[in-house]
């Protein structure tokens, strides 16, 4: 097997290579494209065994392209981590190949992840709706220009149907309403391409039962949620969600050291369109989900907007992590703040969870379960697994909280999937939750699973569901 190390430039590569069963080894350098695809081809009809460790970088794809079509290994190595492993001063192309076949030898080669062909061009669908959303913007400002200039300032009145009407009245110089013209005219065509990108994309998005699941969360659209997919590739690479927030760049720079403690802005070290896209989702979903809106105004009064906007889209970004890779579905149930219940896998494990903020009207619409019934949902509760009560998707720490924070406005919790009927009356007043913590008529003073609270009396020892 002949191993080489290939310090790749766009127009030219330095390359060290050695041939391991006959000791031979040398370097050349090759210029692209005609003498670097030659030599590689003579590789190919010796039938040599070829394995090319390259640096990630640009401009490269026509190399990787030709080394598959030849059926030759590649490794591509994380720059960072080789130039960490470089401790001398002197760089320079030639130490830089060596460098890489020895990483090479000695099994030190930082390989990356590399994606699929496939999923390489649809990344360039998404770019390409994503650069062609930004013109636009970029040839109305031009035209806004045009207009203050004649004094005409109506901001986003210039393109209404009486603006766009003033605009084309203006009275301008030649070159000057020439520019005018072909602005309007190439602003008149964005529209139609982005439509059809943007039914490309759905479309591509429908293909994929991954992009449709990341879907089912509040404010992540057919765009966000196959951007996520392509970039992350497979969610197998990561073991959990502050590796997703790290390879996105969402985490802040550190700089601590002894005593001192010191972050800075974020990292910016992922894939720039997902931050941006991230950053829209979570705004979206502040707007449509309760909860994220009052997570979102509090991040925004303790410390600003960018933070909050950032820190919102890290949640997002780590919830659709684990929404992938534990199969789990957002659904909307009945309207209210609280609209979105998870379903996990496996389905032994599944529950929905639904808030209705309205008080039963009598306490015979809240009939306790039997006591053994009530213990069978404690005991259900206590033994979920602590990496399930971890996530925030299956809501089960809002169950908690919500428990004991909005106790006389919860009505019922519906566990399907276990045999366990529904949190039903046994006509007692505590039956209707209104009861007060602590009082002679609350079950909430339950320590664990079995036990009844020193204030409750002998009636009220059959507790529901929801008393924990």
């Amino acid at each position: 097997m002949r191993i080489i190390g290939v310090d790749y430039h766009p127009s030219v590569q330095q390359i060290a290579w050695v041939d391991k069963e006959t000791g031979e080894c040398g370097e050349e350098r090759l210029a692209h494209c005609a003498e670097a695809e030659q030599f590689y081809r003579d590789l190919k009809q010796k039938g040599v065994t070829v394995r090319v460790g390259i640096e990630a970088t640009g401009h490269s794809r026509w190399f990787e392209r030709l080394l598959a079509e030849l059926n030759f290994e590649v490794w591509i190595g994380d720059p960072a981590q080789i130039r960490a492993k470089q401790v001398r001063k002197q760089k320079n192309d030639r130490r830089d190949a060596e460098h890489l076949l020895k990483l090479m030898l000695e099994n030190h080669f930082p390989q990356l992840w590399v994606p699929t062909p496939e999923n390489r061009d649809v990344r360039q669908l998404v770019w390409h709706r994503h650069r062609l959303v930004q013109m636009p913007t970029r040839v109305m400002n031009q035209l806004q220009a045009i207009a203050m200039n004649e004094g005409v300032r109506r901001k986003r009145g210039l393109w209404t149907r009486r603006g766009r009407a003033q605009l084309e009245a203006l009275t301008l110089p030649p070159w000057t309403s020439r520019r005018r013209q072909e602005l309007l005219e190439l602003l008149d065509r964005f529209d139609p391409n982005i439509d059809e990108l943007t039914e490309a994309i759905a479309q591509e998005a429908q293909r994929r039962p991954e992009v449709e699941r990341l879907q089912t969360h509040p404010g992540v659209g057919p765009i966000t949620a196959l951007a996520y997919v392509l970039v992350v590739g497979t969610p197998e690479r990561f073991a959990c969600g502050k590796q997703v927030g790290s390879y996105l760049g969402l985490i802040p720079c550190e700089d601590s050291s002894a005593d001192h403690w010191r972050l800075g802005h974020i990292s910016k070290q992922g894939n720039a369109l997902l931050r941006y896209l991230l950053v829209q989702s979570a705004l979206s979903a502040a707007q449509a989900e309760e909860e994220w809106r009052r997570k979102y105004v509090h991040l925004t009064m303790r410390r600003n907007h960018a933070i909050a906007k950032i820190a919102m889209a890290r949640k997002l970004a780590v919830r659709l992590f684990w929404m992938w890779r534990r199969g789990w579905n957002l659904e909307p149930v009945q309207p209210g703040p609280h609209r979105w219940v998870a379903f996990a896998k496996p389905p032994s494990l599944s529950f929905v969870v639904d808030f209705e903020h309205s008080k039963p009207e009598s306490p015979a619409s809240c009939h306790h379960g039997t006591e053994e019934e009530n213990f069978a949902i404690r005991k259900l509760l206590l033994e979920i697994p602590a990496m399930l009560l971890h996530q925030e998707s299956l809501l089960v720490r809002h169950v908690m909280r919500e428990c004991r924070a909005r106790r006389d406005q919860l009505e019922k919790i519906v566990f399907f999937g276990h045999g366990v009927g529904n949190c039903s009356s046994g006509g007692s007043q505590a039956s209707t939750g209104t009861a007060r913590p602590g009082s002679a008529t609350c079950c909430s003073g339950v320590a664990s699973p079995g036990s009844k609270p020193s204030t409750c009396s002998a009636s009220t020892a059959k507790t529901c569901g929801i008393c924990l």
